[in-house]
């Protein structure tokens, strides 16, 4: 992630600002109650539904591979919403950094704990 926050700005115009966006949408929250929403609420449920949920039910479907990429697809295309580009790409690597971590491991807890960390820093 941090190599993507130091070329982005390089290969996307504008990039800097859609990443401090981001990061502005809480500047107001006191950076504690961020740390302890994201490990114990956002990375949880996130990987609860879209590891342990979606993607185990579409690799029982249609094959691990095809249900790798389908969960990661969907994963990433829900945040072209926010019409922030960088978060967009941001959450297709992540996406599929956690699906394939899943996948990999086969384990939520462990993708569980990456995705909760991911945010603290």
């Amino acid at each position: 992630m941090r190599l993507g926050f130091v070329l982005s700005p390089y290969i996307v115009p504008g990039a800097t600002a859609q990443v401090g966006g981001i990061y502005d949408m809480g500047i107001h929250t006191d950076r504690r109650l961020i740390f302890l929403l994201l490990l114990f609420v956002t990375g949880p449920g996130e990987e609860i539904f879209w590891r342990g949920f979606l993607q185990e039910r579409l690799m029982d479907r249609y094959g691990n591979p095809v249900g790798f990429i389908l969960t990661t697809f969907i994963y990433g295309s829900i945040h072209i919403f926010s019409l922030n580009f960088m978060l967009t790409m941001a959450a297709y690597v992540a996406g599929a950094f956690w699906g394939a971590l899943y996948l990999w491991k086969r384990d939520l807890t462990v993708v569980i704990v990456s995705h909760s960390l991911s945010g603290a820093r």
